[in-house]
């Protein structure tokens, strides 16, 4: 069965109670985490040597730590302050949107990994990596005038955000020519998308479709992997359009409010009155792996400031331009 590592980023505890077989990983200093290594059927031995797990694992958990895009890609969590205070939502008070933006106040990341596939020397091949993080803060939206006029940046309404992402990653451990001659190495294999989900949350996203030249792209699991060369892949100066399905939802907040997220613009999608919302982006001149995002917002998020904040989002990697490598850069 794979040895499982659970760990979190800030904290780190020199001992641990002793289960049978379960050994404490000490993380490399830089990263400051706190582990377990046990068997997955629970009450047996470990099946490799303590040297060899210690080994694999600092070097699976340094790989994750190089890899700061797979924690926060800059995309979605966008955070601004006003100077505004919190303001009483009423019984029902109806309010246009001018714009919108989310306030950290804290965030903590955590992760489990699974490792597999083992040699005749009892060292794994593979790490499978649920990586997770919280964010604690204020989602802002600033009011348009009833009326028209000029927009006042101070007259905001306050909601509580309690956002939890989640993605999945898969490292292999192969042998690279280097400089000093062939070394063993962990490297990131394949990724999942990103999926951020509010507490709570009644919105949801059924699938995200991306159309372009050469690029028709249906992604209807977050969760999946993708190894590089299986991503989305848009054209260099294309116009890429993006098809979202909300699914169909009733109720108070019928009507969502789904905007698409790249590069430095968030721009709103079109309803298309079937659950389905579209918008074209541009893909910009610059090759690389770059994310997308698509985020769900129910009704009353952005347009009753007596209703919660109830988000979801995923945020999607692709790339942009021809040369694809065989491994992840």
């Amino acid at each position: 069965p794979p040895r499982v590592v659970v760990g979190s980023w800030g904290a780190f505890h020199k001992e641990l109670a002793p289960l049978a077989g379960v050994k404490l990983f000490q993380q490399a200093k830089a990263l400051g985490l706190s582990a377990l290594v046990g068997c997955g059927g629970g009450g047996g031995s470990p099946t490799a040597p303590a040297s060899s797990s210690n080994s694999d694992l600092d070097a699976v958990t340094a790989a994750l730590a190089s890899a700061t895009h797979l924690f926060d890609d800059g995309l979605y969590d966008i955070t601004s302050s006003t100077g505004a205070s919190a303001r009483a939502a009423g019984t029902f008070a109806a309010m246009e949107p001018a714009a919108f933006h989310r306030s950290v106040s804290r965030s903590s990341q955590g992760f489990a990994i699974a490792l597999s596939d083992s040699d005749e020397a009892g060292r794994p091949h593979t790490a499978d990596v649920t990586i997770n993080r919280s964010t604690l803060g204020m989602f802002m939206v600033v009011r348009r005038p009833a009326g028209g006029g000029a927009v006042d940046t101070g007259d905001v309404v306050h909601k509580v955000m309690d956002d939890r992402w989640t993605r999945h990653v898969r490292l292999v451990r192969r042998t690279v020519l280097t400089p000093d001659g062939a070394r063993e190495q962990w490297q990131l294999d394949q990724m999942s998308a990103l999926k951020i989900v509010s507490q709570p949350c009644s919105r949801a996203i059924v699938s995200l479709h991306l159309t372009g030249s050469g690029l028709d792209a249906t992604i209807t699991d977050p969760a999946a992997l993708r190894t590089f060369a299986q991503l989305p892949q848009a054209a260099l100066g294309d116009s890429v359009t993006i098809t979202t399905d909300a699914g169909a939802n009733t109720g108070a907040n019928a009507g969502n409010d789904v905007f698409v997220y790249w590069g430095d613009r968030r721009v709103r999608m079109t309803p298309n009155g079937d659950g389905t919302h579209t918008v074209r982006v541009h893909s910009g001149s610059l090759a690389g792996v770059r994310s997308l995002g698509v985020n769900v917002f129910s009704r009353g998020t952005l347009h009753d400031d007596a209703l919660i904040y109830d988000s979801v989002a995923w945020i999607v990697p692709l790339t942009v331009g021809t040369p694809v490598p065989s491994v992840w850069p």
